[in-house]
C-alpha cells in the first residue's frame, strides 16, 4: 500500500516537472515580444536609415547679407550624424534647436533663425536678418549697426548715405562689438530724420560723453546736441538759428563755427 502511494507521488511529480519543461517557443507572449522588437527595429530603420527621410534639400529664405549657399552648407553638415556607428542624414533625428543656436553664433547678421522639417526629405530655413539702423565708421572701415548699436556687417558708406545716419569714431571697433548705446542711436536717428525732412543733411555724427556732435553737409557747421534733452525741441531751435543765419539782415551770416544746443541758452561761435 505504501509502495503504491509512493509510486503515484513520483508519477505526479514527474508529470508536473514535464509541464514545467514546456518549450518557450510555444509561449505566445514570447512571440509577441519578438514581434514587438522586430516592429520597433523596422520603424527605427525606416525613420533613421531609410532613404525616405534622408535630407536631400535645404531651402534658405530671407537672406540679404548672409550667403545662402554658405548657410545651406552649414546646415547640411549639421545633418550628418553617426548612429550605432552608421552614418545618417535623416531629418527625423535632425536637431533643429541646436543648429539654430550654432547658426546664430556663426552668422552675425542673423537675428533669428527658424528651421522646419518638410516631409519627407527637406528642411525649410527662415532667416530673419538684423535691420541696419545706421552706418558706423572707424578708421577706414565702415559697418552697419542694428537697433541695439551692434556692429553686424561690413558696409560701404556711399551705399547707405544719405538714407542712413553716419556715425564716426576714432576708436577702432569690429564685428560683434557694440559701437554705441541704444539710447544714443535712437536719439541720432531721430535728429537725422527730422533734419532731413527739413532739407538739412547731417554728413556725420560723433558721440562724446558730454555731447553728440553733428556736421552739416553743406556748410560744415558743427552742431552740439544734448542726448538728455528733447530732440524735437533741439531741432526746432537749430532750424530757427539757421534761418536767422541765412537771413540777408543777419550780421553774422555765414560766420558761425558751431551751434551749441545743449543748454537752455543757445551758444554760437
Amino acid at each position: 500500500m505504501k509502495k503504491q502511494r509512493k509510486k503515484r507521488y513520483y508519477q505526479t511529480k514527474k508529470r508536473s516537472y514535464a509541464r514545467k519543461k514546456k518549450s518557450i517557443f510555444k509561449n505566445r507572449f514570447f512571440w509577441y515580444f519578438v514581434l514587438l522588437i522586430v516592429a520597433g527595429a523596422g520603424i527605427f530603420y525606416l525613420l533613421v536609415f531609410s532613404p525616405v527621410f534622408q535630407l536631400k534639400e535645404v531651402i534658405i529664405k530671407g537672406t540679404s547679407f548672409i550667403n545662402a549657399s554658405e548657410a545651406e552648407g552649414a546646415i547640411s553638415r549639421q545633418a550628418e550624424k553617426n548612429i550605432l556607428f552608421f552614418p545618417t542624414r535623416s531629418i527625423i533625428v535632425f536637431n533643429s534647436g541646436k543648429t539654430e543656436t550654432l547658426m546664430l553664433k556663426r552668422f552675425l547678421p542673423a537675428q533669428k533663425i527658424s528651421i522646419k522639417r518638410q516631409f519627407f526629405n527637406k528642411l525649410i530655413v527662415n532667416i530673419f536678418e538684423r535691420e541696419p539702423k545706421a552706418v558706423f565708421c572707424s578708421s577706414e572701415n565702415c559697418f552697419l549697426l542694428d537697433q541695439e548699436g551692434l556692429i553686424f556687417q561690413p558696409a560701404e558708406k556711399e551705399i547707405y548715405f544719405p538714407n542712413k545716419a553716419v556715425i564716426v569714431s576714432e576708436e577702432s571697433a569690429g564685428l560683434g562689438e557694440r559701437a554705441i548705446s541704444r539710447e544714443d542711436l535712437v536719439f541720432i536717428n531721430d535728429i537725422f530724420g527730422q533734419l532731413k525732412q527739413g532739407n538739412i543733411l547731417i554728413k556725420e555724427f560723433r558721440v562724446f560723453p558730454s555731447k553728440i556732435e553733428a556736421a552739416i553737409s553743406e556748410s560744415e557747421l558743427l552742431v552740439y546736441f544734448n542726448s538728455q534733452k528733447d530732440p524735437e525741441l533741439q531741432v526746432q531751435d537749430l532750424i530757427l538759428v539757421l534761418e536767422n543765419q541765412n537771413s540777408p539782415d543777419s550780421e553774422n551770416r555765414g560766420a558761425q563755427e558751431y551751434i551749441d544746443l545743449r543748454f537752455d541758452k543757445i551758444f554760437l561761435k
